[in-house]
């Protein structure tokens, strides 16, 4: 599986979209696989791409992923107004809710949470 992102950034990305959707009775959106969702989009769009390694760069330099989890809400909300933070707010939710088959929602984990019947 072809990754756009370093270890690094990608790290950074899991993250980030844990902030977004943390896991409580579901899953976070890291173990729902959104990343695969994001990867899919990034390989499809060079600009996307770069949008994305700008701002998982801003982030790691400001020592993201190290960071407590509620530090690093904090830095998500000053940066929520950035193109960079509101289109991964856009993909996370996007990729927790989307079709299984686009990356994410792995398994329909949050079809089931809606109450949407998933079948095989």
């Amino acid at each position: 599986m072809e990754w756009p992102l370093t270890e690094d950034e990608r790290a950074t990305l899991r993250a980030a979209i844990d902030r977004i959707v943390p896991a409580d009775d579901f899953p976070s959106a890291s173990e729902a696989e959104v990343d695969e969702f994001i990867r899919r989009l990034l390989l499809a769009d060079a600009k996307r791409l770069t949008l994305y390694r700008e701002g998982l760069s801003r982030l790691m330099n400001v020592g993201f992923l190290q960071a407590e989890p509620e530090r690093q809400s904090a830095l998500l909300a000053e940066a929520e107004g950035t193109p960079f933070v509101q289109s991964l707010i856009q993909h996370a939710i996007e990729g927790y809710y989307s079709d299984p088959g686009n990356g994410g929602n792995r398994e329909g984990v949050a079809w089931s949470m809606v109450g949407f019947q998933v079948t095989a």
